[in-house]
């Protein structure tokens, strides 16, 4: 019993019984296609009779003892542990208590090159941009972090900044974080309007003219998306069935700066705003979205003038799938096949 979109929920009794079956809300929520909490908060609505079994927590996967002395020494923290883990820090130290591991806590010191940010090139701008886009900057402290699914993006970026730092793992998003520390760093960031707690107040930060298109790119890298699907017809012509570029964010005023920029670039581009979208399913979960979400949009054939001019010659840095992806778009527009406007048909 599954649902696409709404939640189409079954008569009272038939919820009953598949809650009852179960024992427990997140057996029947995963039968039924929703998250636990949705599932419990029905039946306390409909005042169901429902015999639900306590709550035990997911049995850990604990590695051997070597393993995770050595994972501990390696990171010096519990939490970082717990995190792969997919455990809480008091467990991971807890553990380590009663088994007497001998650990050291001290947090390794990796070198990092500082200037790669402060040389203010066209690398410094595309890591502004990427951090603006998927990165944080904590609050009362110097870390800074990146995270992202793309494995080899987040190893790139590592690589630039300190090789020989370690990257964690995410078990909740399946997701890739690079983290380090620098004063120096950090104020040069903030400075540029990557702030702590940035998602819904960054402002667009004074980029130089030649550095532009790359801070831009380290933006579309880290919060845009690009989208191309083709057919040949039965006449034999090439069309597109999609084919378009965005660039989203939480905060308004960045988006309406980096649009005013756009248009002093002559790139053609729609400024978008979206009601809240109804909630949806992901990795076994209910997202219930909030606010309202903003984005740039360039389409059909502006989607390839914007990504020719993002993708210059010679360009150091780019997230190889949409890199990719900006490929075929570069290719469908100019194969001899299709390079005059009256051979091929666009569909915006």
């Amino acid at each position: 019993m599954t649902y696409k979109g709404y939640l189409q929920w079954p008569s009272a009794q038939e919820l009953e019984n598949l809650i009852n079956k179960h024992g427990s809300f997140t057996g029947a929520a995963k039968e039924f296609g929703c998250d636990a909490e949705s599932m419990r908060l029905k039946a306390k609505k409909l005042k169901l009779n429902v015999k639900v079994r306590p709550h035990k927590h997911n049995k850990i996967n604990w590695p051997n003892d070597e393993e995770l002395i050595r994972m501990i020494n390696e990171s010096g923290s519990y939490t970082l542990i717990a995190e792969q883990l997919g455990c809480d820090a008091e467990s991971v130290r807890r553990r380590s208590i009663i088994n007497n591991y001998q650990v050291d806590l001290t947090k390794p010191s990796y070198n990092c090159n500082s200037k790669i940010f402060t040389d203010e090139n066209a690398l410094s701008y595309y890591l502004l941009g990427a951090y603006m886009s998927d990165g944080n900057v904590e609050k009362n402290t110097n870390r800074i972090g990146i995270i992202s699914k793309d494995k080899e993006w987040i190893e790139s970026i590592r690589d630039l900044i300190s090789p020989e730092s370690p990257l964690q793992t995410s078990n909740e998003s399946r997701a890739f974080i690079f983290r380090f520390s620098s004063k120096e760093v950090r104020d040069w960031l903030v400075k540029n309007e990557c702030v702590p707690c940035k998602s819904l107040i960054c402002k667009m930060p004074n980029i130089p003219d030649e550095y532009f298109r790359d801070f831009v790119r380290g933006v579309f890298d880290g919060d845009g998306s690009v989208s191309c699907k083709f057919e040949i017809g039965k006449d034999g012509i090439t069309r597109s069935k999609i084919l378009s570029a965005y660039i989203c964010s939480g905060s308004k005023t960045f988006l309406n700066e980096l649009y005013s920029q756009f248009c002093l670039e002559s790139i053609h581009c729609l400024n978008r705003s979206f009601s809240s979208r109804d909630s949806k399913m992901k990795d076994g979960r209910i997202i219930h979205p909030t606010g309202t979400e903003n984005r740039i949009v360039f389409n059909a054939q502006f989607c390839y003038h914007f990504l020719k001019w993002l993708y210059y010659p010679n360009h150091q840095v780019h997230l190889e799938r949409k890199y990719l992806k900006a490929l075929e778009i570069f290719n469908y527009f100019e194969s001899k096949d299709i390079k005059h406007t009256n051979k091929f048909r666009l569909n915006a």
